[in-house]
Parts: structure tokens; sequence; C-alpha cells
């Protein structure tokens, strides 16, 4: 890890991850963490975040088992969020994913496409809404949504029902930057290319044979695949004081796999 990861530029922060069951999930809290911020970690999988995060609890990490498609859900557990840590500065939306759907349109069904955009446009629309109110109100807060390089150039190893959320989950950073910019508040979005997580390594190699894969990667400008610290340290920037003047920007983290101007 970076030098950079041992400051305590978060010292006195609140933060939010969801998914941080997850091995990306987890590297963000804890890079936020290591950093000085009190997070609180979320997931659906209550013995995910025990492996996470061990019993580490009380000033580190507040651990809390929501499910994020209930809405219900997500009202009482950010209401103790808010009571325990005062407030909350920091939300990271980074649970999603494409649920291992088939990858071709004509092989997916409406349900597929329901499920898709409700795990990863729905979940992140009602944890803003759940905290966004306490971060415009202290005249504070950076929102940082985990988007994907599938939701603007498509993706090698997940079909249309995830770009097309994942590309929803682009828009709706932009709309949050323009509406709540003037209350403190930034909104940014990250855009991992191929992170090779342990989901995704295992979809990459059942959807792509290795002679395509490597010719893949040769064609990666920086010639490998990123890494979960890409994307943490990312994260952390964008949460950060030195992003104060950033704000509705769609963060490409892919290796210059795909470039837009």
């Amino acid at each position: 890890m970076n030098d950079v990861s041992i400051s305590q530029r978060f010292r006195g922060r609140r933060a939010l991850v969801t998914g941080a069951a997850g091995d990306l999930g987890a590297a963000i809290a804890k890079r936020l963490s290591s950093e000085g911020a009190r997070v609180a970690v979320w997931d659906k999988n209550s013995n995910g975040l025990d492996i996470a995060f061990g019993s580490a609890g009380g000033d580190t990490f507040l651990k809390s088992v929501v499910d994020l498609r209930s809405e219900r859900d997500v009202k009482q557990a950010a209401a103790g969020v808010l009571d325990a840590f005062g407030g909350v500065d920091i939300v990271v939306n980074n649970a999603g994913g494409a649920l291992d759907r088939p990858y071709y349109l004509l092989d997916q069904t409406e349900e597929d496409w329901v499920q898709t955009i409700d795990l990863n446009l729905y979940t992140a629309v009602r944890v803003t809404k759940a905290f966004i109110g306490a971060m415009s109100g202290a005249g504070y807060g950076r929102v940082i949504n985990l988007g994907s390089k599938a939701g603007r150039y498509s993706s090698y190893i997940d079909g249309p029902a995830y770009c097309a959320a994942k590309g929803a989950v682009h828009a709706f950073t932009l709309s949050l930057a323009m509406e709540f910019g003037p209350k403190g508040v930034t909104a940014n979005a990250v855009l991992p290319g191929l992170i090779m997580t342990e989901r995704v390594r295992k979809l990459w190699e059942f959807r792509r044979p290795l002679v395509e894969r490597e010719a893949i990667k040769k064609a990666i400008p920086l010639q490998h695949h990123g890494d979960l610290e890409d994307i943490s340290g990312a994260v952390a920037f964008l949460a950060s004081d030195d992003a104060k003047f950033i704000t509705g920007t769609l963060l490409d983290l892919n290796g210059g796999q795909s470039m837009a101007t």
C-alpha cells in the first residue's frame, strides 16, 4: 500500500461502505479506516462480514447485516448508523454485480433485467436517499458510486442488463452532483475495468478462452489488469478533501483499455 494510506486525512470522518463482505468492498472499507475514518460496513452476508472484519468493531467498524433491496431495512440500518456516528460524511455505494446472469441478450429474461437493475441502481438510490439529507444538512458530503467500464464501453464478461444498469448508475451520479453540489455534497463514480476480484476471475476464465484473454490483456496499454488497491485508492482520493472541487466525474480505471476525450 502506498505511504499516503498511513496518513490520517479521514480522522474524524464517518463513512459507509455497502457490499463490504466482498473483497472489493472490504478493501475500500479498510483503506478508509487505515486513514482514520470510522466505517459502517453493510452486507447481507453476515458470515462474510465476520470473515472480512473479524471481531473488529466499536470505533473502527460498525457491522450491520442489511438487505439493500428492502427500503425498510435500509432506512432502519441508516438510522442506526446516524445514531451511532452522529452523522455520515462519506457514502460508498459499492454493492452490485451481474448476479452471474446469462451473457447474451436473447438468453436474458425480464426477471434478469429487473433483478440486475435493482441490485446495481436501486440499491444505490435507496442508500443515497437514506443519508444525503443528513449530509446536506451538515453542508458536507461525499457520495462515491461504483460504476463500471461495462456501463460506458460494454463488457467482456457481463451482458446487456449489467451494462445498462451501470450506465444508469453513471447518470444517477451526474444528477446527484448537479442537485446537491450547492449543499456541499460531491458525487462521483469510479468505473473499474477488469479488476481481478475472485468473482471477476471466475467469470473471466469461464467466458473467454485463454488465447482471447491473453490478447485482450496485451491490448491494454499498461499490459495488466487492475487490483483492489487501484480501486480503493481512487475511492479514497474522491472521498478526501484533495478532491473537494471534483464532482460529477466518471473516473475510468481500466489501464487505458478504453479511452474517451
